[in-house]
């Protein structure tokens, strides 16, 4: 029970504000729009309050500042303040920006009176000692149930926003929205059950009910609130994450392709290897594609005419025109290496190795290359065997 206590108050904010690090800096740069803006404020707010409401800050900042309780006032706060730019979001969508920035402006007004409110109903129950869960165990206290009904009424439009949000955005098919959406749609869900459950708990104890039906009632609370601001936190953050691991995982899956046609080229001619004066998946990958082309421009002096060849082996495999044109020239490369390592000369202006295929970006010449790679290894087989076959002919037979 007291692991899952701890995992409870400590585990969501550690994911939140690993999420608002990962998203708040992208929405400050200057051609960020005004509906980006509202979202890095919205997981900022979220992060601060979860923060502040875990139990080792909660107790640290009540120490510090030598009041008691003071961690969910402001934690709460910040709960209350996020409804605002959360809301915001929306409006910068809907309408123009001019039209929505006068709105929100005149929807901040709200604002102040609301955190008025939250803080003369937490000063009147707050309590004489700090305790993370007080208002759990204030449950019979009119005050800390008023205090709380303040609180809550951030997260009700909070949520019912969750479901805006999802409406606003689900004819945008993307996967990353999709996964996004439905996160979001799961928080606010959780956060309307946390609203009915701890409703019942705290009528249910002022009207002198038994509360073990409700069982351990902090722990319960806690979970809900962590879980479901932790799928909200996630799902705001996911398109950005998805789309750079995605582009991440492609690159890798390209640098793993590539290997076996690099390594066979710049074998054959290791000046094109530049040195490492920095590492990271992106420049790799320019690294290998940029050295494998080298190599093939180094390789022509030795290409042999096997392209008529490859291109028949091709056609009667059932290639597409595509995959017979990679493989034509991922013979023609095999077919280099293996001359030059043989020692060979190019014997026909038909076996030249121009570069003729790929791309104009990086993407598309990476793609290309890829094809070639995956040809490779049966290309360099029939490549072999042709060579093989002119260099010991068969014997003609005596007229």
């Amino acid at each position: 029970m007291r692991y899952a206590e701890h995992l409870a108050g400590d585990l969501p904010p550690i994911i939140i504000c690993a999420c608002a690090l990962y998203r708040v800096p992208s929405t400050l740069r200057r051609d960020a729009t005004p509906a980006l803006r509202a979202l890095g404020g919205l997981i900022f707010w979220l992060a601060a309050g979860m923060t502040l409401l875990s139990p080792p800050v909660y107790r640290l900042v009540d120490r510090t500042l030598h009041v008691p309780n003071i961690s969910a006032l402001l934690g709460e706060a910040a709960g209350l303040i996020l409804v605002w730019p959360g809301r915001n979001m929306l409006l910068y969508e809907e309408h123009p920006v001019e039209k929505a920035r006068a709105i929100s402006r005149r929807r901040y007004w709200g604002l102040p009176p609301m955190l008025l409110l939250s803080l003369g109903m937490w000063w009147i129950s707050r309590g004489p000692t700090s305790d993370p869960a007080y208002l759990v165990h204030s449950g019979t206290s009119p005050a800390a149930v008023g205090y709380l009904c303040v609180a809550r009424s951030g997260v009700i439009v909070g949520a019912l926003d969750c479901f805006r949000w999802c409406l606003h955005y689900s004819r945008r098919t993307q996967a990353d929205l999709r996964v996004g959406l439905a996160a979001m749609s799961f928080a606010g869900g959780l956060a309307l059950l946390m609203v009915t459950y701890e409703s019942t708990y705290y009528v249910a104890g002022l009207v002198g009910r038994d509360l073990a039906p409700w069982g351990s009632a902090e722990l319960i609370m806690r979970g809900i609130i962590g879980v479901s601001t932790s799928m909200l936190a996630l799902g705001l953050a996911l398109p950005t994450w998805w789309t750079r691991s995605g582009t991440a995982l492609r690159r890798w899956r390209a640098l793993r392709d590539l290997r076996p046609l690099w390594v066979d080229v710049t074998a054959a001619v290791p000046t094109v290897v530049r040195p490492v004066s920095r590492w990271s998946p992106e420049l790799a990958l320019h690294r290998r594609v940029v050295e494998i082309r080298d190599a093939q421009l180094a390789l022509r002096r030795h290409a042999q005419p096997l392209a008529p060849a490859a291109l028949a082996v091709a056609r009667e495999r059932g290639l597409d025109d595509e995959v017979q044109q990679a493989f034509v020239e991922a013979t023609v490369t095999a077919g280099a290496v293996l001359a030059k390592r043989a020692g060979l000369e190019s014997r026909s202006a038909s076996g030249s190795l121009a570069v003729v295929h790929g791309g104009a970006s990086l993407q598309d010449e990476t793609a290309w290359l890829v094809q070639v790679a995956q040809q490779y290894a049966e290309a360099k087989a029939l490549a072999s065997a042709r060579l093989s076959l002119a260099d010991h002919p068969e014997p003609q037979p005596a007229r």
